[in-house]
């Protein structure tokens, strides 16, 4: 087991400088488990890419792996790559916006990634209904609507400088 678990990350990172010589890559093995080690070592990167197991889709991640617990904990933006045998070739690239506060790293990421692959771009944003309005949708059930556009107009603001950058890349916007 030892010579095994000593023996994983150095072929790792022998085949990926041998794949991206252009690359530094560093291989070392920290003890503890991943959920406290992937979220403490990723303070100082700039992005975290977390890899499935070939279960399919978001599943992947999160059945039988740690993937939900290391995002849960973990500032850095990160990047979820399923197993290549699970994934579609054309599928969207799907990116998560907060328009009160964009992370243009992330954004220009997952431009750039839906422009290599010639796939849709599909940006979602979240939001809930403020506390204070809530009591008022029963009697004034346009306010939903006119709220969701205001969200919908807000992720449109934030997306438009990628999308002049990006003419080529398709965007679906999910508000």
């Amino acid at each position: 087991f030892r010579q095994r678990a000593e023996r994983l990350p150095r072929e790792a990172g022998e085949t990926l400088r041998a794949r991206h010589p252009e690359l530094k890559v560093v291989a070392e093995q920290i003890p503890g488990g991943p959920m406290d080690i992937i979220p403490e070592v990723a303070k100082d990167a700039d992005l975290l890419v977390l890899g499935s197991r070939g279960l399919g889709g978001i599943g992947g991640f999160l059945v039988g792996s740690v993937g939900m617990v290391v995002i849960a904990h973990t500032t850095t933006p990160v990047v979820l790559v399923r197993d290549a045998t699970s994934a579609k070739a054309a599928g969207p690239v799907v990116v998560g916006v907060d328009t009160d506060k964009p992370n243009g790293t992330v954004l220009t990421f997952a431009f750039e990634e839906a422009a290599r692959r010639g796939a849709v771009l599909k940006a979602v944003h979240g939001w809930t209904v403020p506390p204070y309005y809530a009591y008022a949708l029963p009697a004034y059930p346009a306010l939903a609507a006119d709220l969701g556009g205001e969200q919908s107009e807000a992720l449109a603001e934030v997306l438009r400088p990628w999308r002049e950058k990006f003419p080529d890349v398709e965007v679906a916007e999910v508000s």
